[in-house]
Order: C-alpha cells, then structure tokens, then sequence
C-alpha cells in the first residue's frame, strides 16, 4: 500500500503537468449574425452582422421546399460591425429562410412575409 499511493500521486502530477503544457483551445466565434429584422418582412430586411476578420458574404432566400427565390451580389465585410439592407423582388405571403454565408460560416434565419 505504501509504494501504490506514491505511484499515483507520480502518474497524476505527470498527467496534470501534461494537460498544463497542452491547454485545451476553445475557439472563439469570429462570426456572428445578431439580428435579422423587421420580421414579419415587407419589401426588405436588414442583417446585422459581426465580424473579427475580412470575409465575403453571400444571401440566399429560399422557400420552404428549397427552392431559390433570390440571391443577392455577394459583399466584401470588414472587420467590425456591419447593417446589411436586403430588398426583396415581389415576395408572395409565406415563410422563407435566408441563407447567410460569411467566410466559411453559414447562418439559416426563418424569415415570415406577411
């Protein structure tokens, strides 16, 4: 019993001291769609985005059988915080989800026109 105990106490401190050298990474969200609003939509909609890096971002509005009713120009973003204003083409009544990929991140945000 006397040598067990010191043997453990030795593979825990190597254990704890490896895991002290190697942390555990959390990655950080460097993308973020805060808002998607007015909703219920009329003519338009805004996007409020926040981003840490420069990246492209593309707009898709589909409809709730996966059809594509409109894709926008793709945007250059810049570090920050950015207001995206999406007109829409003649919308009918119903709910669609718009598509919003930022760099290599996707967003699905349920959208009502009423």
């Amino acid at each position: 019993m006397r040598i067990i105990l010191p043997a453990i106490f030795i593979i825990l401190l190597i254990v704890n001291f490896s895991y002290a050298q190697n942390p555990v990474q959390i990655e950080q969200e460097t993308v973020k769609v805060e808002k998607v609003y007015p909703n219920p939509v009329n003519s338009f909609v805004y996007v409020e985005i926040s981003l840490e890096d420069y990246a492209i971002a593309r707009f898709q509005l589909i409809d709730i059988l996966g059809n594509k009713i409109q894709e926008w120009e793709a945007q250059q973003l810049f570090p920050g915080d950015h207001k995206v204003k999406l007109q829409f083409k003649s919308l009918r009544t119903g709910i669609y989800l718009l598509k919003i990929r930022v760099g290599d991140k996707e967003f699905v945000k349920r959208i009502r026109k009423s």
